[in-house]
């Protein structure tokens, strides 16, 4: 993880390096691509979350994922979840936009 301070805050990155995921209707690994390139307000200490990412399917299909959004002063992190693939079996992905309440 490396932190620097700039015009918007501090910058906090943490690599992406790997694991795996399932679910319903998709699972396979997660790639050692990415990174958290989470934003702290120095003012209210707040996190904003800003993630890049891939996905690679259990049948080969490779799922970019991005997430953006802050943590509320209750510890819940608010994510907006946009995905990307050219694959025809996954190309709903695409159309779908997600907000996520996370603990």
């Amino acid at each position: 993880m490396s932190t620097s301070a700039g015009p918007h805050g501090i910058r906090k990155s943490i690599p992406i390096v790997g694991g795996n995921f399932s679910g319903p209707h998709l699972s396979g690994k997660i790639l050692d691509v990415g990174a958290d390139w989470g934003l702290v307000d120095p003012q209210t200490n707040i996190l904003s979350a800003d993630t890049r990412y891939n996905f690679r399917t259990d049948d080969g299909a490779d799922i970019f994922l991005q997430t953006a959004g802050p943590k509320a002063p209750d510890d819940h992190l608010h994510l907006r979840l946009i995905f990307e693939t050219g694959s025809p079996k996954y190309y709903w992905l695409n159309s779908v936009v997600d907000n996520q309440q996370k603990h």
